[in-house]
């Protein structure tokens, strides 16, 4: 792992998928938040092992990595449009839908089916599958498998 993934500020999205592209494109998230990294989640990347290591399935929501937190699916969403400035007509839109976190939350899930529908439609894949690395070689394999959650801390 390069030190930059775990300590420097990064957001891990599916850049297939139109809503998530259009969504982050619209935060202006590099002018608003400082230097962030933006990260296909389709792309085998230190980024992506952390994320799926942790037990987030990328296929449910985006991984926002900022100041040293972490946040996923509604919690990122509500994470952007705070960081959004709020600038433009949809800026402040999403800025007032989704910087309550709650709210968030609680329409994260129906943005996410109509994210699976459209990607269906479109005929792209899910990114599905676990990045491996096997830390002997380096050498990453795209296994589909369930990502699994982590065990609690002992």
């Amino acid at each position: 792992m390069s030190p930059q993934s775990e300590t420097g500020n990064w957001l891990l999205y599916d850049r297939e998928c139109p809503f998530c592209r259009n969504y982050v494109a619209l935060q202006k998230l590099r002018q608003n938040a400082g230097p962030v990294r933006l990260i296909s989640a389709r792309d085998l990347t230190p980024e992506r092992q952390i994320a799926e290591r942790m037990g987030f399935d990328l296929d449910q929501g985006m991984v926002l990595h900022f100041n040293g937190a972490y946040f996923y699916g509604g919690a990122c969403m509500s994470k952007l449009a705070e960081l959004s400035d709020g600038q433009g007509m949809l800026q402040r839109f999403f800025r007032a839908v989704f910087r309550s976190r709650r709210r968030a939350l609680l329409l994260y899930p129906y943005l996410r089916a109509g994210r699976n529908l459209t990607l269906g439609l479109l005929g792209r894949k899910r990114i599905a599958g676990t990045a491996i690395v096997d830390d002997n070689t380096g050498q990453s394999e795209v296994r589909a498998a369930a990502v699994r959650a982590p065990s609690p801390k002992q």
